[in-house]
C-alpha cells in the first residue's frame, strides 16, 4: 500500500501539499471515503489537470471525489515507480465502420509493458535534461520489448 510516498518530484508546492494531505488523511482515516470527508470538513480543494479545449494542460482546483482518491492511492507513481502500459485499448468496429475504443485496466503488473520500481527518484529531481532522464530508462533488462520488474 502506498502510504509513505516520496513527493519531491511534484514541482508545484501547492499540488505537492494537497497530495501529501491526501495521503496523511488516508493514514488517519483508513479509507477513501474518510479522505473525502476530511477534505470536505476542512474545506480543502484538490488539483485536477484539464485535458482538451481552452483549458488544456491547466490545473484547476475543486472538490475531491471518492474516485479521485482511489485513482491517486492506486497510482504507482506516488510510490516512486515508473510504469507504462497499465491500460490496454481494445478496439472494435461498429456497424457503421467506426472504431470504438474500450480501455481496459490491466491489474497485474506483470502484464504492464514497463514497471520500474523507485525509478522516479532517479529521473525526476534536479536539473537534469530530458535527454539525460530518458537515457536512464533503456538500461533496464527487457522482456519482449518491455521492462522486467
Amino acid at each position: 500500500m502506498i502510504l509513505t510516498a516520496e513527493l519531491s518530484w511534484i514541482p508545484n508546492e501547492e499540488i505537492r501539499h494537497a497530495v501529501a494531505t491526501l495521503f496523511k488523511a488516508f493514514r488517519i482515516t483508513g479509507s477513501a471515503y474518510g479522505v473525502v470527508r476530511y477534505f470536505a470538513e476542512n474545506n480543502l480543494s484538490f488539483p485536477k489537470r484539464a485535458y482538451g479545449g481552452a483549458w488544456d494542460g491547466k490545473i484547476t482546483w475543486g472538490t475531491l471525489t471518492h474516485s479521485r482518491v482511489l485513482a491517486v492511492i492506486h497510482n504507482p507513481s506516488y510510490a516512486g515507480a515508473y510504469v507504462y502500459g497499465r491500460y490496454r485499448d481494445n478496439k472494435t468496429v461498429d456497424a457503421d465502420g467506426h472504431f470504438e475504443h474500450h480501455p481496459v485496466r490491466l491489474p497485474d503488473k506483470n502484464d504492464w509493458k514497463v514497471f520500474l520500481p523507485a525509478i522516479i527518484r532517479l529521473i525526476s529531481p534536479g536539473k537534469s535534461s530530458r535527454k539525460t532522464r530518458i537515457a536512464l530508462v533503456p538500461t533496464v533488462q527487457t522482456r519482449n520489448g518491455a521492462a522486467l520488474p
